[in-house]
């Protein structure tokens, strides 16, 4: 089932104050007033004075103050007993007197009592934890305003008025003073709350859901001394999912009778609903614990909360851990594979992009396969001038992938003059242009040579016979 809380202050009529008298609502004067949920705490100094409130859930919380002058007291819950002391140096508010969580679902009682003697206690919120619809489902809440056409006033519509009043839901009320007067609302849901006044001129009323009556004492048993605003008063999931009628009657013991001088007012119905969950375990009286709730007492008592998850709840099922060690491992193995799959294509396309690279011609022993361009001593690096650049003798030189030939390495190298031959820079080499049988050599110079050049003999001029 799906878990929710409800918040609701202390005025609230759910809540029985006893004996009557022994509890004051609100005093007048008090410098902490400020400090208490909605500036409404219901107080005693009677030892003995109970405070009792009956809800179907599973688990509840109280809320109050503890002060210097405060004392001892007990929370009963199922005939289940605890004890506290509200007394402290400092005073604090707001504080979380005592509660259970994980009850089963059901009605449960919870009695809260003054047992100091001559020593004060104060009672300011509290928050009850129920569940409703099957397991697994999410609970959400649609606020219906007292202007809602949904809502139909009986008999008639003039039976009721509209108080355009600040501070209540959308800044307004319907309220009817004739005994007997009802407000019908019909809903599809798990769960119903009616939020409306209370004070002292307020009648009682009754609330039926399919015929399920309830009866409610509007001025809070006599312990309502001021007006509360927003206040819960009626809230009720032991019906089930489905469509439903509710039916509020005002001041039924003055039924038929106008204006009694009692008042009875709505501001506006809260209908929660679940979607989702298993078919299974639906009745909203199973016996099924809840997970601890969160004990904030922030919310104001005339607003429905939720836990601190948000504004909906889930109850989901749990999972097979094989399940969830198959899916780890099963994902595991899928990133591996994609980052191998990767790494291949990276591989490849870096080997389509930088290409084979080119042979080198290989020359053999003896064997020419390609001619060679003619082997000359400048070409040598030990006949390289002082001071330039070159390589070394039997220096490995480097291959240059972009051109596809052996290059020279980048490297830049000087060599002492007395490593190089005397200038003139001279190169001797065989003349290409002797024949094979030959060795003639030909010598060619940088700069000028002092031997002057030989000029060849001219051949003979020939002579054309003449015609005859």
């Amino acid at each position: 089932m799906a878990a929710f809380n409800v918040t609701s202050e202390d005025s609230t009529p759910l809540i029985t104050y006893a004996p009557v008298g022994a509890w004051n609502d609100s005093p007048d004067g008090d410098l902490f007033n400020q400090s208490y949920s909605g500036q409404s705490w219901h107080t005693t100094s009677t030892q003995g004075a109970t405070a009792t409130i009956t809800f179907n859930g599973t688990g509840i919380w109280l809320f109050g103050a503890q002060r210097p002058n405060y004392g001892t007291y007990s929370i009963s819950i199922d005939g289940q007993q605890t004890t506290g002391n509200a007394g402290a140096q400092n005073p604090s508010f707001q504080q979380l007197l005592g509660g259970q969580s994980g009850l089963p679902m059901g009605s449960h009682t919870v009695v809260f009592t003054n047992t100091g003697s001559q020593t004060s206690l104060d009672l300011d919120s509290l928050i009850f934890e129920t569940q409703v619809g099957p397991s697994g489902a999410t609970v959400s809440q649609d606020t219906v305003d007292d202007s809602d056409p949904a809502v139909q006033y009986l008999p008639s519509s003039t039976t009721w008025q509209i108080n355009p009043l600040a501070n209540t839901i959308q800044d307004g009320l319907h309220f009817t003073s004739d005994g007997g007067a009802q407000a019908q609302l019909k809903f599809n849901g798990d769960a119903v709350a009616i939020y409306g006044s209370v004070s002292p001129d307020h009648a009682n009323y009754t609330v039926a859901v399919d015929g399920q009556s309830q009866n409610f004492d509007g001025g809070s048993g006599g312990a309502a001394r001021l007006l509360h605003l927003q206040t819960l008063l009626y809230f009720s999931n032991n019906f089930g999912p489905g469509e439903h009628t509710l039916l509020l009657t005002a001041n039924p013991n003055e039924a038929g009778q106008k204006n009694t001088g009692q008042f009875m007012d709505i501001d506006a119905f809260t209908v929660y609903s679940t979607t989702g969950g298993s078919t299974g375990n639906v009745a909203p009286s199973a016996a099924t614990p809840s997970e601890p709730a969160s004990t904030s007492n922030s919310t104001s008592g005339a607003q429905s909360s939720t836990s601190a998850a948000g504004q909906t709840i889930t109850s989901g099922s749990s999972i097979s851990t094989g399940i969830i060690a198959g899916a780890i491992f099963a994902a595991i193995v899928g990133l591996l594979l994609i980052f191998l799959l990767l790494f291949v294509l990276l591989r490849r396309r870096r080997r389509s992009m930088g290409g084979p690279a080119p042979r080198v011609p290989s020359f053999k022993a003896g064997k020419r396969s390609m001619p060679t361009s003619p082997d000359l001593p400048i070409q040598r690096p030990d006949f390289m001038e002082a001071g330039f650049a070159g390589f070394k003798p039997n220096e490995k030189q480097a291959y240059d992938s972009s051109y596809g030939y052996a290059a020279r390495s980048t490297s830049v190298n000087s060599y002492a003059s007395a490593d190089m031959p005397a200038t003139p820079r001279t190169s001797v080499l065989r003349d290409s242009y002797a024949d094979d049988s030959g060795d003639s050599i030909q010598v060619r110079s940088d700069r000028w040579s002092n031997v002057p050049l030989r000029q060849p003999p001219r051949p003979p001029s020939l002579r054309m016979p003449r015609a005859m």
